[in-house]
């Protein structure tokens, strides 16, 4: 470390390579590319990160929704690992709905269809 003479504060020392450029310590890209696959490895395997091929488009599971639930406004919509969207609304009365959704056919799961 050198200090850095406006500030008093010390600042990482850098080699230049040949084309004058500064080259970032090898410590430093060690501790990136360990983030880097600590942030792949934190998705598991088997997670589903996007609906199925021939899924039902958002917009139309939701506009489905509207249609059969009396919702005021959607809170919050997601997809879930298990392959179903979780969707949660406040209804007409202020109360707050929590369905899941199959993408395939926009229908609530249900677990008497299983």
């Amino acid at each position: 470390m050198t200090a850095c003479p406006r500030a008093g504060r010390k600042r990482a020392r850098t080699v230049p390579d040949s084309r004058g450029a500064n080259i970032v310590r090898a410590a430093t890209l060690a501790t990136l590319a360990a983030a880097a696959l600590a942030a792949t490895l934190a998705v598991p395997a088997n997670a589903q990160r996007v609906p199925p091929r021939g899924a039902l488009p958002l917009s139309q599971i939701i506009a489905g929704v509207e249609k059969s639930q009396p919702v005021s406004s959607f809170r919050e919509v997601e997809w879930d690992d298990d392959g179903y969207r979780d969707m949660e609304f406040i209804n007409t009365n202020n109360r707050t709905v929590n369905i899941r959704i199959d993408p395939m056919t926009g229908e609530p799961w249900s677990r008497r269809s299983r």
